[in-house]
């Protein structure tokens, strides 16, 4: 008995330490990456502006995906 709780308390304290190395070295590296990175990264998740695409080429566009979508199921 006394033999298995030591084991739990060994196996326990190894991975506590271990979970504090881990978020140790996670904040060092934000840290480096934000020293390096002073400039936000801007996303722009649409290159192509809709508004350049006249409305009966869109309308059509979605007439055939709805169309091919519905030939699917």
């Amino acid at each position: 008995m006394q033999l298995g709780f030591e084991l739990m308390l060994m196996g326990m304290s190894t991975v506590f330490a271990f979970l504090i190395l881990l978020i140790f070295c996670m904040t060092i590296m934000s840290k480096m990456v934000t020293l390096i990175e002073k400039k936000p990264i801007e996303i722009d998740p649409i290159e192509t502006d809709h508004k350049q695409i006249p409305d009966n080429t869109l309308t059509a566009v979605i007439s055939a995906a709805i169309h091919q979508h519905r030939q699917k199921g």
